[in-house]
């Protein structure tokens, strides 16, 4: 049984324009975090990658994954962030399998945030460590826990499954739906 044609256009365009305005959201929350880390935190610009894209290859297929900011200080990427419209819950999983696998080395902390809901992760241990904006470490914090942190690489018997979590997530967004 096929579907109807126009059906199927209107249906194409709901998703456009859903599809739409998440990202117009999703950048407004990206925003808003760039200003909250640079101003209340006190980051300077240099110290935030801006959608920096990483390989990642498993069993052979290859893709460039990215996430909106890593916090890199003192020669170490030291937090990842993701901004998401929507649920924290649907990102969670997401931005911690990239931590673990995107460097040479797991960077330590996560965060993503919706700009209401956020919620920082330790890395390596995926548990939260809060669900509290304000709790993101400032600029002058972190510098004092990189002293004492060991930035260890992802068990080589877990890369492989953290790989394809991650992969797994990046393959299921939309593609671009054209009217």
């Amino acid at each position: 049984m096929s579907e109807d044609p126009e059906h199927e256009k209107l249906v194409k365009e709901k998703l456009r324009i859903m599809d739409d305005a998440e990202r117009h959201q999703a950048e407004a929350v990206r925003e808003e975090m760039f200003k909250f880390l640079i101003e209340h935190k006190g980051y300077l610009p240099e110290d935030i990658e801006n959608d920096r894209a990483f390989p990642v290859s498993v069993s052979g297929c290859e893709d460039a994954v990215s996430t909106d900011f890593i916090i890199s200080l003192k020669g170490r990427r030291f937090m990842a962030v993701k901004c998401a419209a929507g649920s924290v819950d649907s990102r969670e999983r997401h931005i911690t399998a990239f931590s673990r696998v995107v460097d040479e080395y797991q960077i330590p902390l996560c965060l993503v945030t919706d700009g209401e809901d956020t919620r920082l992760i330790d890395t390596i241990t995926g548990k939260t460590v809060s669900e509290d904006i304000y709790s993101v470490p400032s600029k002058e914090d972190a510098l004092q826990q990189i002293e004492g942190m060991e930035f260890t690489a992802c068990p080589p018997e877990r890369m492989e499954k953290e790989k394809r979590i991650l992969l797994a997530f990046e393959s299921v967004r939309c593609p671009d739906v054209k009217s």
